[in-house]
């Protein structure tokens, strides 16, 4: 009685495994790593429809929309710009208030701030508050933590962050 390793199925499944392989080498080596393709609360977007998604559950993988690869979204830290994107963190009693920018942020139909997050570096809860064209861009978050991240997404400029 022949073995299995010893039949033609055998040398079929190595031959579709050495093919696959080579085609996926690089996924292959990524996943002996034992590393996270995706990390806990990065932001990525489609270029296509413009779907934004929050990493909830970091794993390996693609995230793909439309059938294309999703952008993923690097925060801005810094703005030159009159009107500033980074948020302005107040502490006030039992949390903070969150504010865009240390001039207002227009909040017209064509440019304003979509939403306004604040994460808790420390036990990872996530706060978002939606903000609709027209409103002030600001808002205030329930937290006792101090070591906090607050994020907002304009638009037409994206991401952009600040921590304290």
């Amino acid at each position: 009685m022949r073995r299995f390793w010893q039949t033609n199925y055998f040398f079929a499944c190595l031959v579709v495994y050495k093919l696959w392989y080579n085609k996926n080498e690089k996924i292959v080596k990524f996943l002996k790593k034992g590393e996270n393709m995706t990390n806990l609360h990065e932001i990525y977007k489609c270029t296509v429809c413009g779907n934004i998604v929050e990493v909830v559950h970091a794993s390996a993988g693609e995230l793909v929309c439309c059938g294309k690869p999703m952008h993923k979204m690097v925060a801005g830290e810094t703005d030159g710009a009159a009107e500033k994107h980074v948020p302005v963190l107040e502490k006030m009693e039992g949390g903070y208030r969150v504010k865009v920018g240390s001039v207002p942020h227009p909040a017209t139909e064509e440019h304003h701030i979509e939403w306004i997050e604040i994460i808790c570096n420390t036990c990872n809860q996530v706060q978002r508050a939606y903000i609709k064209p027209g409103e002030p861009a600001q808002a205030e978050f329930k937290t006792c933590s101090d070591d906090v991240t607050a994020r907002e997404y304009c638009n037409l400029h994206g991401l952009w962050q600040s921590k304290k």
